[in-house]
């Protein structure tokens, strides 16, 4: 097989052209700038803020998730008559996945995850008229994932928080 010498030199270019996009996909040294935090916010969802840094210049997605909870519901009559609250379990839950392309390697984001979907009056309590209040929430095992390629490249777990 003949090639022409503009061929062939296109072809060598390519090449190493390729090779240098790999060395610098896998040059990237993903890190936090400072540890995250983890905000709760008045309607019981969680806000996640965080920079990162050493991502290179590929897309990556970011997101909260949580292997679960527990919330004791109270439900709430007008006599103020109330049975015990109740305990009951959700999740898991993931918040919305963000895709951000990293500026010279680094990204700032605020993820959020939540409120679970929990159960109304006609689902837990004895009239279905009466009204439910949390008592207390808390979601299990919160972990930010960073993501590219659909592989955590940083995680951080805030373990179980309650808002």
């Amino acid at each position: 097989m003949k090639f022409s010498t503009t061929a062939s030199a296109i072809f060598a270019a390519a090449i190493l052209a390729s090779t240098s996009l790999v060395t610098a996909a896998f040059a990237a040294n993903p890190h936090f700038i400072k540890t995250p935090t983890i905000t709760k916010n008045p309607d019981l969802s969680l806000t996640a803020s965080f920079k990162a840094a050493g991502l290179g210049n590929v897309a990556t997605d970011i997101f909260l998730a949580s292997s679960g909870g527990v919330a004791d519901l109270q439900c709430v009559n007008p006599g103020g008559n109330n049975p015990p609250p109740k305990r009951v379990d959700f999740g898991p839950l993931q918040g919305q996945v963000v895709t951000v392309t990293p500026r010279n390697g680094q990204v700032t984001a605020n993820p959020t995850i939540g409120p679970p979907p929990l159960p109304g009056a006609a689902e837990i309590c004895p009239n279905p008229n009466w009204t439910v209040q949390i008592v207390s929430l808390t979601y299990t095992d919160v972990v930010l994932h960073i993501q590219q390629g659909g592989v955590d490249i940083l995680t951080f777990n805030f373990g179980d928080v309650d808002p």
